[in-house]
Formats: C-alpha cells, sequence, structure tokens
C-alpha cells in the first residue's frame, strides 16, 4: 500500500466520487417572507426545553392565531473548545446556530459609591459563561454612551467596567428623578433603535436600582403630580417596549443594589411591563443565580415562523403570544412583534465572500462542512492546516469560496480565497499557514444565483509531542487514483484509510516507532478493531509518514473514534485521534 503524499495538499485536492446525501433548508428569501416569532421554553426548577415540536406550539398575533408554517430551535454557539471525549468529525450549518449579541447597559446615575464591584463580578461571571463568538457590547445611561461596541473581544468590556463611574446621589428630588428616568428612558431606547438583529435576537441586560414611574400612576395613586420641566408619560415607557420590538430584544433588568429595593421599583416594573423582561436581584447569593439563568436561557431559542396576512402593516407593531400544550412548560418572550418589510433578510445578503466571512451568524442556503488536520510547516512558528470542505449537496458548485482561521479575540489570522479550478474538485482542500493556537476554521461560499452558506468548526492547530516526536493530525480518508483523498463521512465503502505524519529524529537504519490503529465506540472505549500501521520514511529524514487500512464493512452507521497510538521505543507513547462518521448505504434502513 502507497500512496503519493508528497506534496500532501496536491495529491488530496485529487477528485472524489463519495456519494452524499442533499439536504434541505429554508432558504434566507423564504425565511423573509415568513414572520419570524422567537421565544424560549422552560420547565420546572428553570431548565430550558429545547425539544418542542411545532405541533405543541400556538402562536397568535393581535389576538387571531396564526398557524406555523416552519419551526425550528437554533441553539447558542459551544462555551468549551472542543476535548478528546466529545470529538465530530466536521463542523457543519446543518443545524441551525447562533452566536450570542449581548449588551449590557448600566445606569450610573443609581449607582451608589462602593456598589460597582457587585456589578462588575457578575459581569465577570457571564463574560466567564459566553462562547468566544459571542459578541458583548458596554452601554452607560443616561449620557455615557457606548462604551464598548458589539465584538468577541470579551476582555475590551470588563477593561471598561473598570472605569465605571458610581453616581447616585443621597438624595434626589422627585422632579429630578422623573428627569433623569426621561433620559434613562430616551438613552436606551435610543441604544435599540440602533441595533439590527434581523436573524437573531439580541440579549439586553440593563442594571440599574430605581427608576420613577409615569405621571400617570402617580395621579392613580391619589398623590399629587410632580411639577417641573421633565412629564415622565407613559409613552416614554411604550417607546422603549416598541424599540425592544424591533430590535427583537430578550430584557433583562437587574436590580444592581439590595438597599434600594423599595426605592423606585415603580418605574423598575414599567420596563419589565413593556418589555416582557424578568426583574433580577444581585444581592448575595442571588447574583450567581442571576447570571446562570441568563447564560441558561440566552444559549437558544425557538423560532416559529407564520405567514403574513393582507392586514399586517409594515412596521406596525402587533401583540403576541405563544403557548404550549406541553404540561409544565412556561413560555417567555417580548409582547410585541414588529412586522417587518418581506424581503428584508434577503436584501441583506453579503455580495462577496469577504463579506460573508465577516458576518457573526452562521448562512444556511447552501449547505456546507468544513473540517481541518494540522501538519508541519516551513515558516518558524508556524503549522500548516490542511483545510478540508465541501457541501454535502454533491450535485452543488460554489461559485465562489473563502476560508479562514479566526483567533478568540475574533481576529482573522489567516485566509484565502479559493480559485474557481479548485471549486470544481471535491472535496476542496487547501492550506493555511499559522501561528499555533485555538482556532474557529470558517468556510464562506456562494452559489452562482447568490445563495450564501457558511460553516465553521472549532479546533486547536497544533502538533502532538510524543516523545522526541511531533505528531500530525490523524486523517481519515479514501484511495482515488492511487491518491489519498480526505473524506467526511463514509457510506458502503469496504475499507477508508488512515494516514498521519511523524516529525523528528528519525534515524535512517533505525527502528521506526510502531503505530497501531485502534477503532473504538468513544475515545476512551475498548477497540472494536486493532490494525498495524506502515511507518514509511520519506527523503527528508525528519518526516515519515504512517498509513493504515481501515475495514469498515461491518460497522453499522454512527460516530466511532479511530485512535492512532504512537510509541517510539524507550519513550512514552502518545496517541492522535479522528472521528469516522459511516452513514447509511441508499435504500438501506435507517437514517440517511
Amino acid at each position: 500500500m502507497r500512496f503519493l503524499f508528497a506534496p500532501l495538499l496536491a495529491a488530496a485536492l485529487a477528485v472524489s466520487t463519495v456519494a452524499q446525501s442533499p439536504q434541505f433548508v429554508l432558504s434566507s428569501r423564504d425565511r423573509a417572507n415568513l414572520l419570524a416569532v422567537d421565544f424560549i421554553a422552560t420547565g420546572p426548577g428553570g431548565a430550558l426545553i429545547t425539544d418542542l415540536s411545532e405541533g405543541e406550539v400556538k402562536v397568535r398575533l393581535g389576538g387571531k392565531v396564526r398557524p406555523v408554517l416552519a419551526f425550528e430551535y437554533v441553539h447558542g454557539e459551544a462555551i468549551e473548545p472542543p476535548r478528546p471525549d466529545r470529538l465530530m468529525p466536521f463542523g457543519d450549518n446543518a443545524e441551525p446556530r447562533a452566536p450570542r449579541s449581548v449588551v449590557l447597559i448600566v445606569d450610573e446615575d443609581t449607582i451608589r459609591p462602593g456598589r460597582t464591584l457587585g456589578i462588575r463580578d457578575a459581569v465577570q461571571q457571564l463574560i466567564a459563561g459566553l462562547a468566544p463568538a459571542d459578541r458583548l457590547a458596554l452601554v452607560t445611561v443616561p449620557f455615557g454612551g457606548l462604551a464598548v461596541d458589539l465584538t468577541t473581544d470579551h476582555s475590551r468590556v470588563l477593561q471598561a467596567m473598570g472605569s465605571l463611574g458610581a453616581k447616585s446621589m443621597r438624595s434626589e428630588s422627585a422632579t429630578d428623578e422623573q428627569c433623569r428616568t426621561l433620559n434613562t428612558l430616551s438613552a436606551i431606547t435610543d441604544t435599540l433603535l440602533r441595533l439590527s438583529a434581523v436573524e437573531n435576537p439580541v440579549t439586553i441586560v440593563f442594571f440599574s436600582s430605581h427608576q420613577a414611574g409615569p405621571q400617570s400612576l402617580i395621579r392613580m395613586m391619589g398623590a399629587a403630580p410632580v411639577g417641573g420641566p421633565c412629564d415622565l408619560r407613559t409613552a416614554s415607557f411604550t417607546d422603549l417596549g416598541s424599540a425592544a420590538a424591533r430590535a427583537r430584544a430578550r430584557f433583562y433588568l437587574v436590580h444592581s443594589d439590595l438597599d434600594q429595593r423599595g426605592r423606585g421599583l415603580d418605574g423598575l416594573e414599567h420596563i419589565t411591563g413593556v418589555t416582557g423582561g424578568p426583574l433580577l436581584y444581585l444581592e448575595t447569593g442571588a447574583g450567581k443565580a442571576t447570571v446562570t439563568r441568563i447564560l441558561a436561557e440566552t444559549s437558544g431559542h425557538y423560532v416559529a415562523r407564520v405567514a403574513r396576512e393582507s392586514s399586517d402593516i409594515v412596521n406596525g407593531v402587533l401583540g403576541v403570544s405563544v403557548s404550549t400544550s406541553r404540561n409544565g412548560v412556561t413560555v417567555w418572550r417580548a409582547p410585541q412583534l414588529v412586522i417587518t418589510p418581506p424581503g428584508l433578510v434577503a436584501s441583506t445578503m453579503p455580495a462577496t465572500t469577504l463579506d460573508l466571512m465577516k458576518q457573526a451568524r452562521v448562512f444556511r442556503d447552501v449547505p456546507l462542512r468544513i473540517t481541518g488536520h494540522t501538519f508541519r510547516a516551513d515558516a518558524e512558528g508556524h503549522v500548516t492546516l490542511a483545510v478540508t470542505f465541501e457541501s454535502p449537496d454533491a450535485t452543488m458548485t460554489l461559485a465562489s469560496a473563502m476560508i479562514g482561521a479566526f483567533d478568540r479575540q475574533g481576529r482573522l489570522v489567516a485566509g484565502i480565497e479559493m480559485s474557481s479550478e479548485a471549486l470544481t474538485r471535491r472535496p476542496v482542500v487547501a492550506a493555511l499557514s499559522l501561528p499555533p493556537g485555538p482556532y474557529r476554521l470558517r468556510v464562506a461560499g456562494l452559489e452562482s444565483t447568490g445563495r450564501a452558506g457558511s460553516a465553521e468548526v472549532d479546533l486547536e492547530a497544533d502538533l502532538t509531542p510524543v516523545g522526541s516526536l511531533r505528531v500530525s493530525s490523524l486523517m481519515v480518508g479514501l484511495s482515488r487514483a492511487g491518491n489519498f483523498v480526505p473524506a467526511m463521512e463514509f457510506r458502503d465503502e469496504p475499507t477508508a484509510f488512515g494516514m498521519l505524519e511523524l516529525y523528528g529524529p528519525l534515524a535512517a537504519g533505525a527502528a521506526p516507532p510502531r503505530v497501531v490503529f485502534e477503532i473504538a465506540t468513544t475515545a476512551a472505549g475498548p477497540a472494536i478493531l486493532t490494525m498495524p500501521g506502515l511507518v514509511e520514511m520519506t527523503p527528508d529524514a525528519t518526516r515519515a509518514v504512517v498509513t493504515t487500512v481501515l475495514p469498515i464493512a461491518d460497522l453499522a452507521p454512527g460516530d466511532y473514534v479511530v485512535r492512532a497510538i504512537i510509541m517510539p521505543e524507550g519513550q512514552p507513547s502518545g496517541r492522535v485521534l479522528r472521528v469516522l462518521r459511516k452513514i447509511s448505504a441508499p435504500g438501506a434502513f435507517g437514517p440517511t
């Protein structure tokens, strides 16, 4: 068994003929012509419910039930980097996912000196629970404005929190309280109107300890109205609620000072009423629970899409409610829905792959999947990341595509536009040279009709040390015309092939390291099959290629872990892992 591995990437560009199953997703144009109603569902103890079906959900707009035409649960991004016991064969856009967009709004005029520490601690806990792709912003009100725009560099927000002001006055007249509240509501409303959350909701976490109620409430309670220049009306609160609906905002109002709990609750409760958000507290013991609840409830959401009606007024606001027939489940969403213009989503589709690459959200009109393997690079201090991507739809050819690797701060470290000739191959393979480290690897592609797709996967781009050697990633694939071609999944092939590279002191004439390959159902589970590895030296005395045949004909459909165990003589052994996915053959019983 001898494959052409030199150069590895040139050989891997050979065309693969593996049959794949097409995927169906609701297109952006179809989504834009429906109204999206997002909500979350919780069970006993506040546990998030993620398995509702559309038959269990009823949506009312303006008091009238509208049939649900499309229904999905959108997952948040993974918080933790991938672990060996939770390997996936690739990243794809088959399952709807969306990073959070969280805007922290801090009312500095209601924070007393010495009380900023509790807010900073809460923000630090919140950041610890965010995924690397989640975006975070900081706004101070009523007069501070935008301190940090939405960014994946969460440390910038934490740094800005260090200069948070505590400007609450010991005593405040009723007139001053009305003016301050009016200014605060106006600042928040302006912030919400500037937010664009077409595809996914935005989370607002508002830290405050007291706000005045409207003049009408004061009159209802029999008290004399407050005089002065500021006439705080109910309309100021309803305007905020409408702005929250336009931004598809999930609102959390966090009371930041326990000692002021009895002061100014009327205004705070009015805010929760118009936004539908809860009033939470940062008191001892409850602060951590508050942050935990926010993180849990924003980790995903449902989207029920309903048809438009001729009576719908574009940019108008309708009351909306969602209920479920499942016992013990509580549904939450904002009480208002803005009727967006038809085609709004489709009209904002990126025009180029670079625009598509910069978008935080994942596009699903074109199904894509991507993975990466790390090899030695010629450049000092770099590794080569061999990137493999394709569409599960074998009939689809991309008109343009770009791959890129983003670091933990969201910076594009390396990227490349694919040539039209490369895009005719299946799978498409390209190489990025970058420093070792954790990355979010992303592919963005446009089909000839303008439909867009993107997919991403988190990975660690580095070589694995084993004794005095360094080991590349383990690749699994097929033999095509004597070439090794990486494969994302396998169907009815009798065999697959495993391949890796060894780097280091590999002296001529010395016994090569012994390498054994295993197939198991889990990373640490017992081996189902064990195969010897063939170690072949290359003209480069510091590089060897290891291959094996993986008999997969008798494996049932599912995910398996392929383990390569490297045992240098007289040195500690080590291993590298890769997931092999097998799917049902056409016409076979079971899911494909």
